[in-house]
């Protein structure tokens, strides 16, 4: 009996901070759209991880958790599927994998045990790696499907350049927010409050991704 409710409670905190970053993402992701804000993914990033980081310390800190979070913001950004064809392909599969990737990177840092001297290092590196992924899979989507815009922009060195900065400033945040997990987290018991709310967070989530994109 304790295993499942121990079962439900991991459940339910996955489905309300995953549906929690969802929200952000088709909220304050499409102001940022809509203003034609560069740096919208490192205003989101941020989000993401804390989300993560306050589902993962209620289990003991696992991180796998923390990948089961970003699969609920990725499901929930798949939503916009049910718009096709008013909306292209790429502009939900491709969000939805960058986050799905968002994930794994933040996964992998915490399961690595380094000296905080090398935490930096290893976020940068894993940050890289995610993006060559992407980058990878852009590539694979734009020739199965409906031609993508990002990837006619030239590999040149101001491509490069921004990778490394974008790589730069997400393992700087990582790092942080890792660091500082244990004053940033809510500290309060709100096991009660995410089982009351998961499933209402992630019908708002799901409305909000179908309403603002």
């Amino acid at each position: 009996m304790n295993d499942k409710i121990m079962a439900k409670n991991k459940f339910l905190t996955i489905l309300f901070w995953g549906s929690l970053w969802g929200i952000f993402e088709a909220t304050l992701g499409w102001g940022l759209h809509l203003i034609h804000f560069r740096g919208e993914a490192l205003v989101l990033y941020p989000i993401g991880i804390y989300c993560m980081l306050n589902a993962m310390q209620r289990f003991k800190g696992n991180a796998n958790i923390g990948m089961l979070v970003a699969s609920v913001a990725s499901l929930v950004k798949l939503a916009n599927l049910f718009m096709l064809p008013s909306i292209p392909a790429y502009w939900v599969i491709n969000p939805a994998i960058a986050i799905l990737l968002e994930g794994g990177v933040f996964a992998v840092f915490c399961q690595i045990k380094l000296k905080k001297a090398f935490d930096l290092p290893c976020a940068f590196a894993l940050t890289i790696i995610s993006f060559l992924i992407f980058r990878g899979w852009q590539m694979m989507m734009s020739e199965i499907t409906t031609g993508n815009p990002d990837i006619q922009r030239e590999f040149d060195l101001l491509f490069i350049a921004t990778w490394l900065l974008e790589a730069t400033a997400q393992g700087v945040i990582l790092v942080l927010l890792y660091r500082l997990q244990n004053y940033i987290v809510i500290q309060f018991k709100p096991i009660r409050f995410e089982q009351s709310f998961a499933i209402p967070a992630f019908i708002i989530a799901l409305i909000a991704t179908l309403w603002f994109n």
